[in-house]
């Protein structure tokens, strides 16, 4: 009798441990079937890929979808590492993904930003062929209304139109253009046959005057170096403010002088018949005529203007200084003289009046005298 308990309660602790080992089995299975859903639901999520992503993105900051948005970018003034180094700098504070919206398909759309600034996109989408260690189709996972597939990068862009600079000069159509040391060609030639500011009243009479053109070359990353060079090949600086005078040389010495000594007499002379001297028209005219270029607008301007003279109330007429501002050379032996001049008369009916006059004179120079030619009041 006792010898059939003790078998018994062997059987029934056999039992016991086998049940128990049942259970244990049965939940480490479960936990393990817990375990790998977990592990599934995780991969399925999307920020772990853009996560991924991003990490290998900030750690070299470059891919091949960058250098396939600067591809087209012209190579002629920096390297390829150039380009490279700089936009790795600026993206160096580090890139981040903002989601933007999901696509018909079912993929997602990331916007990516640096400092602030949209550099590209990021689409990422679901692996929908992979197959995991839970299938999701099976009882009891089917009862489950959650997709676990995982995320792949379907495709990223960039764009850096923002970090391009452009380079816009005007200068005269001798001159010379060179960007980070490399000169520019015609084909950077947007417009050509710009007026000179200080010629622009002349190109009816010579359209061959000097003109300027004007380059622009927007292809560049980062801030451009941008040297201008002279007819003669020499560095030279255009100063904004100076206007286009800077880019005549102008006379010096004793061809200024010869200017200056044909400037000084003529405006007096002029400034004195034209101030109506009525009792002298005639003779003042006189003495303007040898100091004006035959045939020309102003000798002819000149002789129609003797009758109304003659009719003129001015008594007295006192030319103090004339100046002589500038000579700027034109074409064909014709030259732009600036000039200035203080001038006292006294007219009936109004008495004293002091002013100052100012003109432009284009003179003609034969070689052997200056000529007055045509003249315009300023």
């Amino acid at each position: 009798m006792a010898e059939k308990r003790k078998r018994g309660t062997r059987a029934y602790v056999i039992l016991l441990l086998l049940f128990s080992l049942l259970i244990l089995a049965v939940g480490a299975y479960v936990l393990l079937q817990i375990w790998d859903f977990a592990e599934q639901y995780e991969y399925s999520r999307p920020s772990r890929t853009v996560n991924a992503y991003l990490e290998t993105l900030n750690r070299d900051l470059w891919n091949d979808s960058m250098e396939a948005a600067i591809a087209d970018v012209s190579r002629e003034t920096q390297s390829d590492e150039e380009i490279k180094a700089f936009i790795q700098d600026r993206l160096k504070g580090g890139i981040t993904a903002v989601r933007r919206g999901t696509n018909s398909s079912g993929s997602i759309n990331y916007a990516l930003r640096s400092d602030g600034r949209e550099i590209g996109t990021l689409t990422i989408a679901e692996d929908t062929g992979y197959r995991g260690k839970i299938d999701m189709h099976q009882w009891p996972w089917n009862k489950l209304t959650l997709r676990t597939y995982p995320w792949y990068v379907e495709g990223d862009s960039f764009h850096f139109d923002d970090i391009y600079s452009s380079v816009s000069v005007t200068v005269p159509s001798d001159y010379s253009v060179l960007v980070n040391g490399v000169k520019l060609g015609s084909e950077y030639i947007v417009e050509d046959g710009i007026y000179y500011d200080c010629f622009s009243e002349y190109y009816y009479y010579w359209d061959y005057l000097p003109t300027k053109v004007r380059y622009e070359y927007n292809e560049v990353i980062g801030e451009a170096e941008v040297v201008i060079l002279d007819a003669d090949g020499n560095e030279t600086t255009i100063d904004p403010d100076a206007g286009d005078i800077q880019f005549v040389e102008q006379f010096s010495g004793w061809e200024l002088q010869r200017y200056i000594d044909f400037c000084e007499p003529f405006t007096e002379r002029y400034l004195i018949y034209t101030s109506g001297l009525s009792d002298r028209a005639e003779s003042n005219y006189f003495a303007l005529q040898p100091y004006l270029q035959p045939n020309s607008d102003l000798y002819a301007r000149m002789w129609d203007a003797l009758d109304g003279l003659t009719w003129g109330h001015t008594s007295s007429t006192n030319v103090g200084e004339v100046t002589v501002n500038s000579v700027l050379p034109l074409v064909d032996g014709y030259a732009l003289c600036d000039v200035s001049a203080e001038v006292d008369t006294f007219a009936i009916g109004k008495g004293e009046e002091s002013r100052t006059t100012r003109f432009k004179l284009v003179t003609y120079d034969d070689g052997e005298q200056i000529l007055a030619a045509a003249l315009d009041l300023y």
